[in-house]
């Protein structure tokens, strides 16, 4: 965490998780890729995710600017997950999404606008919030 200067980071196979917040504040990290087809990860080249893609773990703060859409099979968004995305000004979650981590926004401070395929109530069920960034942060329902 903190690792204010590191560009890349390769997952070699001996690597089987991480934890939810140990890219926080990595504000010059481009990538974490898995290395040597380690099967416990996938990467798009803007965020890490693993092996199914059903766990959001980072997004990659000055790679991707401007919008970012979550897979549809993601289901859970990681503690920190765009934590530093200073580049994020909005982000779509899809309403498979289950759960969202603490803190999951902190920090994004271009962040905009949040577009959940869902409901007001199921955004808050998943742990959603509002108000995020100062009040800066809107977030639209599609539902």
């Amino acid at each position: 965490a903190f690792c204010k200067s590191i560009n890349y980071i390769f997952l070699n196979t001996q690597i089987e998780s991480v934890g939810s917040n140990c890219f926080v504040a990595c504000v010059s990290l481009k990538a974490v890729a898995p290395y040597d087809n380690n099967p416990n990860f996938k990467t798009d080249w803007a965020a890490l995710y693993n092996a199914d893609m059903t766990n959001l773990i980072c997004y990659f703060p000055p790679v991707a600017s401007g919008e970012f859409t979550v897979p549809d099979s993601v289901t859970k968004i990681n503690d920190f997950a765009f934590y530093y995305a200073s580049n994020l000004e909005t982000i779509h979650i899809p309403a498979t999404v289950e759960k969202i981590g603490a803190s999951a926004f902190n920090n994004a401070d271009k962040l905009t606008k949040i577009i959940f395929d869902g409901t007001a109530e199921r955004w808050a069920e998943i742990g959603g919030k509002t108000g995020m960034n100062g009040g800066k942060t809107e977030v639209v329902f599609s539902r």
